[in-house]
């Protein structure tokens, strides 16, 4: 399998998800407060790809060459699934890959984005202490404090 059929995998299978392919590797669902990214990163040393995403927070403007405010996390078993699949280089079948690709995807997405609203994506990254700019932190009203992140509210 090459690259642009694997793509044209994660377009279709995507798009029942509400996702548009946005820019060559990165694929959007944008909502009224908060938009989705997944985007498949390829490795410099093989003919392998890597599976992020993350949110962007609508009213909070991007950096330059930034594709989310905020980078989410997948179960390690999921992980080792989808790296296996996205690894153009093994002895996977074309046929395989394209079910396993499909399956994997339709499973990982719904379970990862779950945020339509800012106080559900300000909820979750309380709760998963995740990595966060000072932008988003400062946007959210979110503290760093020496137990993690904290409500600046509360």
């Amino acid at each position: 399998m090459d690259k642009k059929q694997l793509f044209s995998i994660v377009t279709s299978t995507l798009k029942e998800l509400g996702f548009k392919h946005w820019k060559p590797s990165v694929w959007r669902r944008t909502g009224t407060e908060i938009s989705d990214r997944v985007y498949l990163q390829r490795s410099c040393y093989s003919n392998l790809y890597y599976y992020h995403y993350g949110y962007i927070i609508n009213n909070l403007p991007t950096l330059s060459g930034t594709y989310c405010h905020t980078f989410g996390d997948i179960d390690l078993s999921l992980y080792k699934k989808i790296a296996k699949v996205l690894d153009l280089e093994n002895d996977l079948s074309d046929g395989e890959r394209e079910r396993d690709l499909q399956d994997l995807l339709l499973q990982i997405v719904p379970a990862t984005i779950p945020m339509n609203t800012e106080k559900e994506l300000k909820d979750f990254l309380l709760k998963e202490q995740l990595n966060l700019s000072i932008d988003v932190m400062d946007y959210l009203k979110i503290k760093l404090t020496s137990e993690g992140y904290k409500d600046v509210d509360e």
